[in-house]
């Protein structure tokens, strides 16, 4: 939208005046333009700023920095349906945080969620359902918006395929929860038009209204 095109052109500007600034903000402002491309489903070009990015943060040793270049790298990989591509971002993720970051439990549980989704996608039920359960535990309370949408999505779809529709929808229902606990509306959005989607599918139109 017209503040994410704003934000963008605000760090290209800011790029260009300083060529020369800190490797450490050159990369976190490279990271929040790839940010702001994500939401604006500029998904190459996010992917641009991503190689960027990463390039200052190697050469600085920016290891937590580039752990969240990993995360975003995969979410933008998953948004453009590479889940090949995602999957080996968030595996690159969850290796640096082991020789780096000292198994950064938050991280790392943001890793495994994104690994659960691709599981999903992959027809990998069992081990969608152990990924999800190691990250699981940290999301709710410090998980980004996407990786909310990610982990109850993934939560109830799992449901649904061993035929549980209830658990699906009370997981759905406990994301639109967490989602306006925290503020977040895309979440509360998200959930609801999956919640829809299957309610519809076992014919509960009034419910779906």
């Amino acid at each position: 939208d017209d503040s994410n095109q704003e934000l963008l052109a605000g760090i290209s500007g800011w790029l260009e005046r300083w060529p020369e600034a800190p490797m450490r903000y050159l990369g976190d402002a490279c990271t929040l333009a790839a940010l702001a491309c994500k939401a604006n489903g500029e998904l190459e070009r996010g992917l641009a700023f991503i190689r960027r990015a990463r390039d200052l943060q190697l050469r600085d040793r920016g290891y937590y920095a580039l752990s969240w270049n990993t995360i975003l790298e995969a979410l933008l990989q998953l948004k453009g349906g590479d889940f090949h591509a995602a999957r080996a971002a968030s595996q690159r993720g969850l290796q640096l945080i082991h020789e780096r970051l000292n198994g950064y439990p938050e991280h790392a549980a943001f890793q495994h969620v994104i690994l659960a989704a691709i599981a999903y996608e992959f027809g990998a039920l069992d081990d969608a359902a152990r990924e999800l359960e190691k990250g699981s535990a940290a999301i709710d309370a410090t998980g980004i918006a996407d990786l909310l949408i990610l982990t109850y999505l993934t939560r109830a779809r799992l449901q649904f395929s061993r035929g549980d529709c209830e658990g699906g929808l009370q997981a759905l229902r406990l994301g639109r929860q967490t989602g306006r606990k925290r503020r977040l509306e895309r979440v509360v959005v998200t959930l609801a038009a999956e919640e829809c989607t299957w309610l519809i599918r076992h014919g509960q139109r009034a419910a779906a209204l």
